[in-house]
Order: structure tokens, then C-alpha cells, then sequence
């Protein structure tokens, strides 16, 4: 085992390492139940935050997939899961309060807006994104 491969939790855990192994190779759902093994029953902080990190990554996936597919409300459903794992991402906020807009969720998506916005107050698409989001709602001024 190398050192790097050490060092990102490879041959410390045998779910984690078949996690990681699905991870890779695009299977999420199944990277997350195996995600799920290795959390429920390791006790080296190292590989525990390793699962924690990408299973929220793996439910990120998920959400953007489908996304892709039009389906706002399995992404939404992906997104807070991966946001309850990972709140201080502004980019998970972003991309939830764009499948809340998709879905009408106007409140919910001003919300994770502006909490998007206080993590980054620089993020440019969620600057833009409530601009649609205000324009969609009627004050085309503000939008």
C-alpha cells in the first residue's frame, strides 16, 4: 500500500475501500450503503470523516444526476441529505435552491439562496440564480 493510499484511508477498512471503489466507478447509491457500513461500525476518525465527506459527496451526485433529468424532486430529496452532512457548502445550497425553484418552492429556494450567500457572498450563479428566482416571481425589477 502506498503511502498516499494511506493516507486517503485505502486498507483500513474493507467497506470503505469497496465504497471508494464504487464511488469511482459512478455507483453512488451503492458507494452510500456501503458509506453507511463503514460509519456505523469504525472507530478511526481518519476513515469516518473520509465516509462522512464522500457520502455527502455521493448524494451531491445523485442530486446533479438528476437534475440532469429533470426529476427536482429526487434531486432535492439527494441535496438535503448531502447538505445535513456538509451545511457550510455554498455550492450544495445553490444547487438545492435551484431544484426547490424548479419545484415552486420560492421560499424554500430564497432561503438556501441567501444561505448560499452568506457562506460565499461572492458565488456569481447564486447571485444570478436569484435574479430568475425574482424575476420568475413577479418583481422584474429586482430580477
Amino acid at each position: 500500500m502506498s503511502v498516499v493510499g494511506r493516507m486517503i484511508g485505502y486498507g483500513r477498512d474493507d467497506n470503505y475501500d469497496r465504497a471508494i471503489r464504487l464511488y469511482d466507478q459512478g455507483d453512488f447509491g451503492a458507494a452510500i450503503e456501503e458509506f453507511a457500513k463503514v460509519l456505523a461500525s469504525q472507530k478511526d476518525p481518519l476513515v469516518t470523516r473520509l465516509a462522512r465527506f464522500y457520502t455527502a459527496e455521493a448524494f451531491s451526485c445523485l442530486g446533479q444526476q438528476a437534475m440532469r433529468r429533470h426529476d427536482y424532486e429526487t434531486a432535492a430529496e439527494h441535496l438535503a441529505r448531502a447538505l445535513e452532512i456538509h451545511p457550510s457548502y455554498a455550492d450544495l445550497h445553490y444547487q438545492y435552491a435551484v431544484a426547490c425553484r424548479k419545484l415552486g418552492d420560492y421560499r424554500g429556494a430564497e432561503e438556501r439562496l441567501q444561505e448560499a450567500l452568506t457562506i460565499n457572498p461572492r458565488f456569481a450563479k447564486a447571485v444570478y440564480e436569484q435574479g430568475l428566482l425574482a424575476y420568475q416571481t413577479g418583481d422584474h425589477e429586482m430580477g
